[in-house]
C-alpha cells in the first residue's frame, strides 16, 4: 500500500510500507475457522494464559492508541494473530496429536525443500532472479546494488534466496526444515525414514548456496553435537559432511567483507533509538522511521535503512521497556506451562533461535521470520514433551 510515512529523508523504505503476506491470509482463515467451529479452544487458550496475554494485549492497545500509526496497527494485529495461532496449534497438538499424519507431513516437507532448493540453485547459476514475482521472489542480480551477492575469487555470485525476501531467510527455512525432519524421523516407521533422511541431506546441501555463515555454522554445530551424543550413547548415528566454502567465512576477518561493520553500525544506531523511545517504543515495524536523523551508511556511503540485526534490540526499540517486559512475561508463561523436560535436541533448537536472533532481524520484522520463530519454539516444546513421555514409557 502507498504510505507517506514510508519515506526516510525522502528515501522510500520497504520495511515502512504496510504489506499483507499470503501467510497473513492463511493464518487469518485458520483463526476464523477456529472461532466459528471450535470456539471452545480459543476460550481454553485464553484462560490458560489470561494474565500474561492480557497484559501484553493491553500494552499493544495503549501503544497503538497513542501512536495512531496505520503501519504499527497492522504489524500489531499480525503479531497477535501469529501468537494466538501458535498457542492454538500448541493446544491442538496436546489434544489431537494422534490424528497427525507424519508420513504426509514428511513428504510435504521434502517437496518444499526441493522446490526452494531448486529455485535457489537456478538463481545462483543464472546470476539473477527467475521472474517468480507472483510467488514472492525478489528482483535481483549479481553485482546489482540492493541484491545480496558474494565475491569468491574474482567472480561475483548471487546468493540463493528462493522465494524468500533474502538469502538469510531461506537459510533459516532450511535450518527449520532440518530440525523438523530430525524430529519427524523419530515418528516414522523404519521403512519411511528415508524421506526425512533425504530432506536433511538436501537441506544441508542447498543451505550452502545461501552463503549464510551463521546458519551454515549452526548446521555443522548441530550435526557435530548430535553425532557426538550418538557416539557417547553407543547408538547408531547418521552424519553428513558439509563441503563448506571457506573463503566466505575467512572474509569475515578481512577488509573485503563489510557485513559485520554494517551490523555494528546498525547496533550503535539502535542504542540511540532505544534512548529516544525507551518508554513507549517506536511501534512494531516502525523502527527505521526513527533513524531518520542519524541513519548509518555502508562503506560505500549508501543509506543503511533497515532494522538492527538483533531481535532483542529491535523488540526493545519497538516495544519500549514496558512492552518488552510484558512480552517476556508472556513467553516465560508459555514455557513454564508447556516446556516439560530439557533435552539436548530442544536445547539445540532454542540455541539456534538465539544465535540467529543475535545476528539478524527477520524473526521479528518479516511474516516469514515470525512464522519460523514461533514454529521453532513450538518444535522445542513438543520435543520436550515427547521426551518426557518416552521416559515415562521406559520406566513403566
Amino acid at each position: 500500500f502507498s504510505f507517506e510515512k514510508s519515506l526516510v529523508d525522502g528515501i522510500s523504505v520497504n520495511y515502512l510500507i504496510p504489506t499483507l503476506s499470503i501467510l497473513d491470509f492463511g493464518l487469518g482463515i485458520f483463526f476464523v475457522m477456529v472461532i466459528t467451529k471450535k470456539s471452545q479452544i480459543l476460550k481454553e487458550v485464553f484462560l490458560k494464559y489470561r494474565y500474561s496475554l492480557s497484559i501484553f494485549v493491553l500494552f499493544l492497545l495503549i501503544q497503538n492508541v497513542i501512536l495512531h500509526n496505520p503501519l504499527v496497527i497492522l504489524n500489531s494485529l499480525r503479531f497477535l494473530l501469529y501468537i494466538l495461532t501458535f498457542l492454538i496449534l500448541l493446544h491442538l497438538w496436546k489434544t489431537e496429536k494422534k490424528k497427525v499424519n507424519y508420513k504426509f507431513t514428511s513428504i510435504i516437507l521434502l517437496l518444499s525443500v526441493l522446490f526452494q532448493g531448486i529455485v535457489g540453485l537456478l538463481q545462483f547459476f543464472k546470476g539473477s532472479s527467475l521472474g517468480l514475482n507472483c510467488l514472492g521472489e525478489s528482483k535481483m542480480a549479481a553485482g546489482l546494488v540492493g541484491s545480496s551477492f558474494v565475491g569468491l575469487g574474482e567472480e561475483v555470485f548471487l546468493r540463493a534466496s528462493g522465494t524468500f525476501p533474502h538469502p538469510n531467510i531461506l537459510a533459516g527455512f532450511f535450518l527449520l526444515v532440518m530440525l523438523f525432519a530430525v524430529f519427524l524421523t523419530k515418528k516414522l516407521q523404519k521403512n519411511q525414514k528415508f524421506i526425512t533422511y533425504l530432506t536433511i541431506f538436501l537441506s544441508s546441501i542447498f543451505v550452502i548456496f545461501t552463503f549464510s555463515r551463521i546458519v551454515i555454522f549452526l548446521f555443522v554445530l548441530i550435526f557435530l553435537v548430535l553425532f557426538i551424543s550418538k557416539l557417547l550413547l553407543k547408538k547408531k548415528h547418521l552424519s553428513f559432511s558439509l563441503p563448506l566454502i571457506f573463503e566466505r567465512f575467512l572474509n569475515v576477518f578481512s577488509k573485503e567483507d563489510y557485513s559485520w561493520v554494517d551490523r555494528i553500525n546498525l547496533t550503535k544506531a539502535s542504542f540511540t533509538v532505544i534512548k529516544q523511545n525507551w518508554l513507549l517504543g517506536t511501534g512494531l515495524g516502525n523502527y527505521v522511521k526513527h533513524m531518520e536523523d542519524f541513519w548509518p551508511t555502508t562503506t560505500r556511503s549508501l543509506p543503511l535503512l533497515q532494522p538492527v540485526h538483533n531481535i532483542f534490540l529491535l523488540l526493545f526499540s519497538e516495544l519500549g521497556i514496558f512492552g518488552i517486559l510484558s512480552y517476556l512475561v508472556l513467553l516465560i508463561d508459555i514455557f513454564r506451562k508447556n516446556y516439560k523436560k530439557a533435552t539436548l535436541f530442544s536445547f539445540l533448537i532454542l540455541f539456534s533461535l538465539f544465535i540467529i536472533g543475535m545476528f539478524d532481524h527477520y524473526l521479528v520484522s518479516l511474516p516469514q521470520g515470525q512464522v519460523m520463530f514461533f514454529f521453532l519454539i513450538f518444535l522445542a516444546i513438543v520435543e520436550s514433551e515427547e521426551n518426557l513421555k518416552n521416559n515415562k514409557e521406559n520406566v513403566d
